[in-house]
């Protein structure tokens, strides 16, 4: 994660529990948790320790992933007109999506609701949305959704619109030509941008996970506030901007048993 007036990382590492499959064929935990910013891997050549910001283990609840991972000071410097990131990167299965965003049956079907199982998006919008109507300043928001699938950018809110090229200028510096960006009023509106988006996008299944997706995808909200300067009614504007980055699998081709133009994929 990274956000703020520089170049500011901070690392969290988020153990998941076992998966049945993974059970069934009596797979070994090789992770040991000394403390909360050390990690131990059993391996054959010997052990290797790992140092990170955090380490949440397999009993961390999502809320609490939240506020051990620092979310709300990049969401506070967004509000503060910076840019910031968030990204989950892992293995396919490692539980990225259920990070960044839930659980992403729930997120893409109709009549979606709120619950503990809420990921690092659903919980910034709330806890972005408070804070600006505790601020003085008045705000204008507005989202988009992509996904980098093979190569190519496609638009998550809207699929018929094929695929985007990416574009450089003087005065954006790179962005996505012709992708759309909606305003958002409510957080009702942020929510419905992730659900649309989650139903859109592309996804697959290979050995090591029956339902992975098999794109990056980035939501990205643009933040405006404007300030008036009661001396003279000038306005002063500024820009933030918040994007949440679910990272495709970053599993061994070879493991991932992958075919024909699964293997491009996992590529």
């Amino acid at each position: 994660m990274q956000g703020g007036g520089g170049e500011r990382v901070r690392v969290a590492m988020r153990v998941r529990p076992m998966m049945s499959h993974e059970l069934n064929r009596s797979d070994e935990n090789i992770i040991t948790i000394p403390d909360n910013s050390h990690v131990l891997l059993s391996l054959k050549a010997g052990t290797k320790s790992f140092w990170f910001n955090a380490v949440l283990d397999e009993s961390i609840k999502q809320s609490e992933v939240f506020d051990l991972c620092g979310v709300h000071e990049l969401l506070d410097s967004s509000l503060e007109g910076y840019s910031a990131t968030i990204f989950a990167y892992g293995q396919t299965g490692s539980g990225k999506t259920y990070t960044m965003s839930g659980i992403e049956d729930k997120l893409g079907r109709e009549g979606w609701t709120s619950d503990e199982n809420d990921g690092l998006f659903p919980r910034s919008v709330r806890y972005m949305w408070e804070r600006m109507t505790m601020r003085p300043e008045q705000f204008y928001v507005k989202a988009s959704f992509l996904e980098i699938y093979n190569e190519q950018l496609r638009d998550l809110l809207n699929p018929s619109s094929g695929i985007l090229h990416c574009r450089w200028n003087v005065k954006n510096g790179f962005f996505v030509e012709d992708l759309m960006v909606v305003e958002c009023t409510s957080i009702t509106d942020l929510i419905a941008v992730l659900h649309e988006g989650m139903k859109n996008r592309k996804s697959g299944s290979h050995e090591l996970n029956k339902d992975s997706s098999r794109s990056h995808s980035i939501l990205t909200v643009y933040l405006i506030s404007e300030t008036v300067n009661e001396e003279d009614g000038h306005i002063f504007k500024k820009y933030g901007k918040i994007s949440f980055v679910d990272l495709a699998g970053s599993e061994r081709l070879k493991e991932s048993k992958s075919q024909g133009e699964m293997v491009k994929e996992t590529g």
